[in-house]
Parts: structure tokens; C-alpha cells; sequence
């Protein structure tokens, strides 16, 4: 089990009371957000954490009994395990055998291998069964990536583990060879580099060759020219090894979709046309104004600038290298940020529209991964301070520097003034901050000169409770501007792409769409289904709806959407209008955080009409700030 989620359990576990998610939050150092997420795959099975608007506690029953939550993680890491042993034995492993290796009986293995095909599908693999011999049948590209992946699958540390227990090539040996050629790779690209050049020795020395390459005709530096041949001598030296020319260029391709043969730190906005070719910089600067056009987010700075073209750069080249990446980023971004996965989505789909440049989901991934780490932030509910102070010898500044480092994410300063000089009148903020003993207007919060930690913890605790309270009248005042009872509907059929037309339809006589919007958001769930928990949120992949709206739809029996593992208990289509794009991102991301509650879809399932349903929203978002 993750660590986290062990240590949130033990926190639960010797705490009798409720425990609030802003207290785990800060216990963990996670988010809310991820709180909850935490919480949900705890009760995967059965509900071990309870929860209400006080918080969570351990359910009673659970109390003093040992609970296995790690079932489905180790029946996920067996099932791993033998794809990976599938992969060993691409000529075939007997059923028996394979049975009795992993100590269960042989029709479960029957069963497991049947339910496992599906995995091999998306890399043009075959799993074929004859008689009593199960085998894989594709190239063998295909088969290395297909076991690269599973091998990194689970966690970053059991990929580690696997590296260094196999140290066919040792990590620093290869960070050494790179270096020297003035190649440049980042420490998760070069563990990557070193696991698949471990497969692929391994594979090599079981009698799997990569077979008749054609080499492409491609212009490539110097750097990497040298490093490829001192990596091949290291491998012949050490191990004894021959690497053919395919083999060659495949390691080759690894290198140059991975690293980069100059210095990111020496690059500059001024002078990167010195290392990126400028067709890399154009396109990139076209898709950042055309997420501009369609997104709220005001600008990117030049860091974030430098850093995307950069990435934009390697994946044309992965795409002529036919190279890859491994995900570890997808579940918890496009759970945590999904207005960012859904930019993310739209420069994908610019891409493949107009530079005929199509990108996997873990791509996807890693652009939202770009994004998340650089925007600016653009809340518009921040919680305004005005601190007041005593004036002794200028020492509030320092104290605001000591206050606003733990809350300048969801608060700012509005005004600093003297006591001397503050007026009820002059002054207005949400909240008053001081470090005098004077009396002033609620909410209020009264510091040292020298803030203890209680202190900060009073000004932290009381911000968020603002800030979500602002949350609370920002998305309750503008998502009843949205959502009407027309928008409205209770489903009775099993098919998702029936449902989304049948909105749609609903949606286009109402004017609120044109003829286009269906085509767009199926082109959308095409690219990355928009599955996160049990909900759905189909959508278009532009602001190009004639008015904006909300359109809920309550299945009556879960829908099985696509290839998403959980069933949908609850559909929100969304249609944007530009004028609206702004203040939308606002309610979106809100409205996400409450339905990342499975307690809360539940709730809002059993509504019974639209009424019922706006009165359990309404009740959920109140007391979400409580959290």
C-alpha cells in the first residue's frame, strides 16, 4: 500500500474523534484533494474510513481487528508479475507451470490469463493459447516496451528495486559515459534509459533480437554519435554481448528522445533559437496562444516557455524515433488538476490536427505535468488581510514575511497600516490580522510580534475557512446561472454514446449548441475518456458554445463508459461560451473537488428531481468548507 495511505490510517486509527481533511492534509502534506482520493481507495472494497462534515474517523466495526486493505494492490502485482513472466517466455510457458510458480490453482490461472489479453492489445501483441501453452506473438520492439512498462508500472521505488537488483549496467556508469559527451539527461530519464537497456540485454542473452531495422537516414550530433559507441563498448566489455545494428539504433533512439545534447540551464528566452531549431519554437509559441484564446490562464513565464518547447521538440522527435515514455503521472493529475489535463487534452488534439503529430495519454500527461508545475495562479476568491500593527521599530514586516509564507497561496495582504492610522471606515478586508491587544471588527486574529507556530496555525486555519467559504458563494451564485431544469435529466439505458447524444440533442433544441458540438465531444472522450472516480464530464474540447450550461444526467444503472474500470453513477456535460471561459474555470474546479467524494456522488445520486438534487448540492458545498 502506498505510504501515505498506511500513515493516514495510523493517524485515523489513534484518533477516536473526527479528524478534519484540512488537519490530514496538513499531517500528510498533501492536499484536500488528495485526502480524499486517499480515503476513496482505502474504502475501495468496503467502507473502512468513515466520513461526514466533521471529517473521517475509523468505522467502529473496523476497530481493533487487522484490516487488509492491500488486497486488490497484490492481486494487481501478482497479475504483473505474470505478465512479466509472459514476456520471458515468448515461445510459450505451459499453464501448469505457470500455475504452480505463482502457488494458485489452474483454472483461476485459466481465468487470470483470458481476463489478461486485453493488456497486450494496445501494443500489437497477441497472447495465444494452444492446448496447455500460452505465448506472445508480435515484434519484438513491441513485446520490450510491453514488458518496460510493466516492470516501472506500479511505483517509482519498486522500479528502482528492479533496477538495482538486475545491475547489468550500473546507473553511474552510464550518467559517466553521457556526461562526457556533453549529453544531458534528467535523473528520471536516465533511470528509464538504464531500465530498458537492461530488458534489453536480458532479452538478448534468452535469444530475443530486434531483426532487420531498416536504418532511417537522420541527422544526428556528434554527442550522441560518440555516446552511442562508448555505451556499446561498455556493454561488449562488460558483458560480453554483441549489439547488432538494430539493436543499436534502438539504443539510439533511447538517447535522443530522452536527453538533449545541450544544457538546459545555460538556455535562455533570448537566446534558445542557439539550441531549438525555430520550426520547434513556432509551433510552440502558436499552441501558447492559442491556449490563451480558449483557456483563463493570463500568461506563462518564460521558464515555463523554455521548458515546453523543449518538450514539444522531443516528442516530434519520438515521433520520427518512434520512441516513448512510461506514465506514473496520469491517475493523479487528471484527478487533481483536471483543468489542466483538459489543456493538456487541447494542445494534443492541436497537434494531431494540424501537425499530424498524434500523442499517447502518458504525453498528455506530461504536458498537464508542465503546466502544473509553472502557471500562475489566477484565483479570483484569495482571501483579502489587512494587518494592523503596533508599529515597533518596523518589525510587522518581518512578522507579515513569517505569515504569508504559509498562506500566499490562498490569501494576500490587502492593506499594512499602523494602529494609529486604521479606520473601519478606510479599511475593508475579509479578515483582520494584528499584533496589538486593541479590540477590532470580526473575523479577527490576534499574533505575537514574534508569531509562535499556534500563532500561524490560527491565521492558516481561519484563511482556509474564508477562502472556502468564498469557494462556496463564488460557485453556488454562478453554477445556478448555468444549470436549469431543462438541463436536467434521469436515464434509463446502458449505453454511454446514446446518453451523450440525447443531451446533446436536449442541448442543441434549447440553442444553447450548434450542429458541431456533438462531433467535438465525442473527438474529445476519444482522446482521453473523461472518467475520474464514478463521474463523467463530456465536454467539448473548445469554448465554442453558443451560451454556457451544466447538463446532469443520472443514470438509472452505472454505465460502463468506454474502457474506464469504474462504472458512471453520474454524468455533468459541459458546454463553455468564451465570455464565460473565465469565471467557469472557477466552478469547474470546485465542483470537481466535491465530486472527487464518493460519499457526495452517492448523495447526489438519490436525488429525486431537480429540486431535491440542487438542495443536496447546495447542502454538500456548505459544508464542504468544514472539511
Amino acid at each position: 500500500m502506498n505510504s501515505k495511505k498506511e500513515t493516514l490510517l495510523s493517524y485515523l486509527y489513534n484518533h477516536s474523534t473526527w479528524s478534519s481533511r484540512n488537519d490530514l492534509s496538513n499531517f500528510l502534506n498533501v492536499s484536500t484533494r488528495q485526502v480524499t482520493n486517499y480515503i476513496n481507495e482505502i474504502n475501495k472494497n468496503e467502507t473502512i474510513v468513515l466520513s461526514s462534515n466533521k471529517g473521517y474517523k475509523i468505522n467502529p466495526k473496523f476497530i481493533g481487528k487487522n484490516v487488509s486493505i492491500d488486497n486488490s494492490d497484490s492481486i494487481e502485482n501478482r497479475n504483473n508479475k505474470i505478465l512479466i513472466t509472459l514476456c520471458n517466455f515468448c515461445n510459450g510457458i505451459n499453464l501448469y507451470d505457470l500455475a504452480e510458480k505463482y502457488f494458485i490453482s489452474y483454472s483461476l490461472m485459466e481465468s487470470i490469463i483470458y481476463n489478461l489479453k486485453h493488456s497486450f492489445e494496445t501494443f500489437h501483441i497477441q497472447l495465444q493459447k494452444k492446448g496447455e501453452i500460452v505465448s506472445l506473438q508480435g515484434k519484438e520492439m513491441d513485446i520490450r516496451r510491453f514488458e518496460t512498462i510493466q516492470i516501472y508500472k506500479n511505483s517509482l521505488e519498486k522500479f528502482r528495486e528492479y533496477q538495482f537488483a538486475n545491475d547489468l549496467i550500473p546507473i553511474n556508469k552510464i550518467k559517466k559515459i553521457l556526461k562526457l559527451n556533453d549529453i544531458f539527461i534528467n535523473d528520471y530519464s536516465l533511470s528509464l534509459l538504464v531500465l530498458n537497456l537492461n530488458v534489453m540485454i536480458d532479452r538478448i542473452t534468452k535469444g530475443y533480437l530486434i531483426k532487420n531495422r531498416k536504418q532511417e537516414t537522420c541527422d544526428i550530433s556528434d554527442n550522441y554519435k560518440n555516446s552511442l559507441d562508448d555505451l556499446v563498448y561498455f556493454i561488449k566489455k562488460q558483458l560480453n554481448i554483441h549489439i547488432s545494428n538494430s539493436e543499436k539504433r534502438w539504443i539510439n533512439e533511447m538517447l535522443i528522445s530522452l536527453s538533449t545534447p545541450y544544457d538546459p540551464e545555460k538556455i535562455n528566452i533570448k537566446n534558445i533559437e542557439n539550441y531549438v531549431e525555430k520550426k520547434y519554437i513556432q509551433i510552440t509559441n502558436e499552441i501558447l496562444d492559442q491556449v490563451k484564446i480558449n483557456f483563463p490562464i493570463v500568461s506563462f513565464d518564460d521558464d515555463f516557455q523554455i521548458r515546453f518547447t523543449i518538450h514539444i521538440r522531443n516528442c516530434f522527435l519520438q515521433k520520427d524515433f518512434e520512441a516513448y515514455n512510461i506514465d506514473s503521472l496520469t491517475k493523479r493529475i487528471k484527478y487533481s488538476y483536471p483543468l489542466i489535463y483538459d489543456v493538456s487534452v487541447f494542445i494534443a488534439s492541436y497537434l494531431e490536427q494540424n501537425y499530424a503529430l498524434s500523442m499517447t495519454q502518458n504525453e498528455i500527461t506530461y504536458i498537464a505535468f508542465h503546466i502544473c508545475s509553472s502557471l500562475s495562479d489566477f484565483s479570483e476568491y484569495k482571501v483579502t488581510i489587512t494587518y494592523i500593527y503596533s508599529d515597533y521599530w518596523s518589525y510587522h514586516k518581518k512578522v507579515l514575511d513569517t505569515l504569508m509564507s504559509s498562506i500566499d497561496e490562498k490569501a494576500i495582504i490587502k492593506e499594512s497600516v499602523s494602529i494609529s492610522d486604521y479606520s473601519p471606515a478606510l479599511y475593508h478586508s475579509d479578515l483582520i490580522v494584528t499584533d496589538s491587544n486593541a479590540e477590532f471588527p470580526e473575523p479577527c486574529v490576534h499574533v505575537s510580534l514574534l508569531p509562535s507556530k499556534e500563532n500561524i496555525k490560527r491565521v492558516f486555519f481561519m484563511v482556509e475557512n474564508l477562502y472556502r467559504k468564498k469557494q462556496y458563494n463564488f460557485f453556488y451564485n454562478n453554477f445556478l446561472r448555468f444549470f436549469s431544469k431543462d438541463c436536467f435529466l434521469f436515464y434509463n439505458e446502458k449505453n454511454h454514446k446514446e446518453l451523450i447524444k440525447n443531451m446533446c440533442s436536449i442541448a442543441y433544441e434549447k440553442g444553447l449548441i450548434d450542429e458541431y458540438f456533438l462531433e467535438d465531444v465525442l473527438k474529445r472522450e476519444k482522446l482521453s475518456n473523461t472518467v475520474f472516480n464514478t463521474v463523467a464530464i463530456p465536454h467539448s474540447l473548445s469554448v465554442n458554445s453558443k451560451k454556457t450550461f451544466i447538463f446532469i444526467a443520472i443514470p438509472k444503472y452505472p454505465l460502463l463508459w468506454g474502457k474506464s474500470k469504474p462504472k458512471v453513477k453520474l454524468v455533468v456535460m459541459l458546454g463553455i461560451n468564451l465570455e464565460d471561459r473565465k469565471t467557469f474555470s472557477h466552478i469547474y474546479d470546485f465542483m470537481v473537488d466535491i465530486l472527487s467524494n464518493t460519499n457526495n456522488i452517492n448523495i447526489l445520486c438519490k436525488s429525486k428531481n431537480f429540486n431535491d438534487f440542487i438542495n443536496n448540492l447546495n447542502n454538500i458545498a456548505k459544508n464542504y468548507n468544514q472539511f
